[in-house]
């Protein structure tokens, strides 16, 4: 090879390196947007929200409104974070879906499906936050139409689960669908599986007002927060993991 063509291959060897760095480093970037959104969500939902565990669906309407008299600036400011922080869905769900193709190939027909399911699941996080803060905005409004925006906003949070089952079984059909373990371990797609059917009794809620099924409930409630729970912790690990392996290959 004379010294020219030597040349250009390390300068197009070096420039190859330089796009793989800057693609690993940006998927790596977007991972981390799940810490970050559970982190807002527990700060903002949780501490100045104070929506964990949720309002009774058996509480009158006085009763509702006095939720959002007390306190009111730290609900709004609380829901701003969790609002803000829904928005970090949306790159996480999008370097899932980067890493599913490696497992799928190049249609990605389940990764895309699994894109636009979890990036809708961001809407279903900020409609409710904009109906609470409504009730929050004025809360010496009609009390009736105070406790009609609450009710609103948990029927979005909760009801509405057939977006992130959608999304969840996308994942597990695409692991469980793949050739061999080489991007995600096995056990992921029956774990997303699981997680899945596990989310389906959320539909008892718009049935019951008090019981497990409501949606302060044992399952209304406390299963489905586990649920996503462990559906965003589990697979950003492996998503870390699966990332640093196609750093390595």
């Amino acid at each position: 090879m004379d010294p020219y063509s030597a040349t250009l291959s390390r300068n197009n060897t070096r420039a190859l390196y330089r796009e793989v760095a800057v693609d690993i480093r940006n998927q790596r970037i977007c991972a981390w947007s799940v810490p970050l959104f559970m982190a807002f969500l527990g700060i903002g939902f949780a501490v100045l929200g104070r929506y964990i565990p949720p309002p009774s669906p058996e509480q009158s309407a006085a009763s509702i409104v006095r939720f959002y008299g007390h306190h009111t600036n730290l609900i709004r400011l609380g829901l701003v974070l969790t609002m803000v922080g829904a928005a970090l869905l949306v790159p996480w769900v999008v370097v899932f879906a980067h890493q599913l193709k490696r497992v799928e190939g190049p249609s990605g027909v389940l990764a895309q499906t699994q894109m636009l399911a979890g990036a809708m699941v961001v809407i279903l996080i900020v409609i409710p936050t904009m109906l609470w803060t409504a009730a929050a905005y004025r809360p010496e409004r009609n009390p009736d139409i105070v406790l009609a925006l609450n009710d609103i906003g948990w029927f979005f949070f909760i009801l509405a689960f057939s977006l992130p089952v959608v999304q969840m079984l996308a994942i597990a059909l695409a692991v469980l669908g793949a050739p061999d373990e080489t991007v995600f371990p096995r056990w992921v797609g029956y774990l997303n599986l699981w997680l899945a059917i596990l989310l389906v009794p959320g539909a008892i809620v718009t049935f019951v007002k008090h019981g497990p099924f409501a949606w302060n409930g044992l399952i209304g409630w406390w299963l489905t927060i586990v649920d996503f729970g462990i559906f965003w912790t589990v697979n950003s690990i492996v998503l870390f993991r699966a990332i640093a392996q196609e750093a390595a290959a």
